[in-house]
């Protein structure tokens, strides 16, 4: 994801999670206070970005947004086993560095 899209998208949201997942230990929007400087930290603030897949053409997955969402809130959605996430069921996503970033999807 291009970090400017990142910085634009935290500061529309002021810093707070956009999960709006049923089944999460929240109702409705979750709206956790995070801090920038923890993406990819497990901890109280910590987040990450979970990519939104659409399809480009047959067999192409794309990216076609994304949203900040917290390390709880990540964490639930791949226990569900949604692999819109973008990792496909991994859960080493708790290093102090981002894997969202080092994958290589195809953007739109």
């Amino acid at each position: 994801m291009n970090e400017w899209a990142i910085r634009d998208r935290w500061k529309e949201i002021n810093g707070r999670c956009e999960c709006n997942d049923l089944g999460h230990d929240h109702e409705g929007r979750c709206c956790r206070k995070l801090t920038f400087v923890k993406r990819g930290y497990k901890c109280t603030e910590g987040w990450d970005i979970r990519k939104e897949y659409g399809y480009k053409g047959i067999d192409k997955r794309v990216i076609t947004g994304f949203k900040i969402v917290c390390m709880e809130c990540l964490e639930n959605t791949h226990k569900k086993g949604d692999v819109s996430a973008g990792n496909n069921q991994i859960t080493k996503f708790f290093s102090k560095e981002s894997i969202v970033e080092k994958a290589k999807d195809t953007e739109m």
